[in-house]
């Protein structure tokens, strides 16, 4: 439904205007859209504590509104738009606390708003599954941001041990893969931004340009200067130059589609210059671009 409709007239919408809910669904929402959800909560016995959970990393806004008692609605807000500091509960992810439900069925609705389309799985939690869901995600994704941590610690010891700049390169480049590790798992906000509001949707595009541009850095480290050719050297330079540029746009702009463009425009400026460099390794035997292959490819195909 279009945006500048109210809860009121979502209320006083027919049936026939509502869908059910899918989470293998791509809801194509923008900024002059949102999306409304209706949850009827049936309860068989008074409930207290329960959550409505959002595990999306990134979303603009996403509002939680609940009847009162007295009359009127309870409003709790979360996503990228707001402070995390100003979260219903301070996470990795919106989430939001129930009233005491009693018997019978309450009516809540949420309000989601995304600049692009959005897939999700709106969760309704116990106090003890929450709990549970909370610590089991804080742990997985912190024991990983963890050993990527010592590896970029190990790097960087083994960098001014043997003076070797592929060592501070690669250090450099583990550090930049925590931070867009960082902004897309939540810890970014939970930890470094937490008061932002106009960062967290456009953090984990920059610090992934900037992460590609450390990675073709470190192969052009690694696979030595002297063994490339040497039109290497400008190229290698000028596509750092020009992703710096499309980093600057990507931070600036407020514009969705200029942002996505320039976005992919960055990564498309890179892997030519990293696929060439590792092509021409490989014609001339190198083991560290096999290896490069069976570690990289993978990853960067995921992501």
């Amino acid at each position: 439904m279009p945006a500048p409709i109210t809860l009121d007239t979502v209320r006083a919408a027919p049936s026939a205007r509502w869908q059910s809910f899918d989470a293998r669904k791509s809801y194509p929402l923008d900024l002059s859209k949102a999306l409304w959800i209706q949850l009827q909560l049936s309860a068989n016995a008074p409930t207290v504590g329960w959550n409505v959970k959002l595990p999306k990393p990134s979303i603009d806004s996403v509002e939680l509104y609940v009847p009162r008692l007295e009359g009127g609605w309870r409003v709790q807000a979360a996503g990228d738009h707001i402070a995390q500091t100003a979260w219903p509960v301070h996470g990795l992810h919106p989430q939001f606390v129930l009233p005491d439900l009693a018997v019978g069925t309450t009516t809540v609705f949420v309000k989601m708003t995304s600049a692009v389309p959005v897939s999700f799985d709106l969760q309704v939690l116990s106090p003890k599954q929450a709990q549970s869901d909370t610590l089991d995600h804080f742990l997985r994704s912190g024991l990983v941001l963890a050993l990527m941590l010592s590896m970029a610690f190990i790097s960087a010891c083994l960098a001014l041990i043997y003076r070797d700049a592929a060592y501070a390169c690669y250090s450099i480049y583990a550090l930049l893969a925590i931070i867009t590790a960082s902004s897309y798992s939540g810890w970014g906000g939970y930890l470094l931004w937490p008061e932002a509001t106009r960062w967290p949707e456009r953090s984990t595009d920059v610090s992934l340009l900037v992460c590609l541009m450390a990675q073709m850095v470190f192969c052009y480290a690694t696979f030595s200067p002297q063994r490339l050719h040497r039109a290497f050297t400008p190229v290698a330079w000028s596509a750092a130059a020009l992703t710096t540029v499309c980093t600057g746009v990507v931070m600036a702009s407020d514009d969705v589609s200029v942002r996505a463009m320039t976005f992919f425009l960055g990564m498309l400026i890179n892997w030519p210059v990293i696929t060439a460099m590792v092509y021409v390794r490989l014609r001339q035997g190198d083991l560290s671009a096999k290896l490069w292959i069976l570690a990289y490819v993978p990853l960067w195909a995921t992501i």
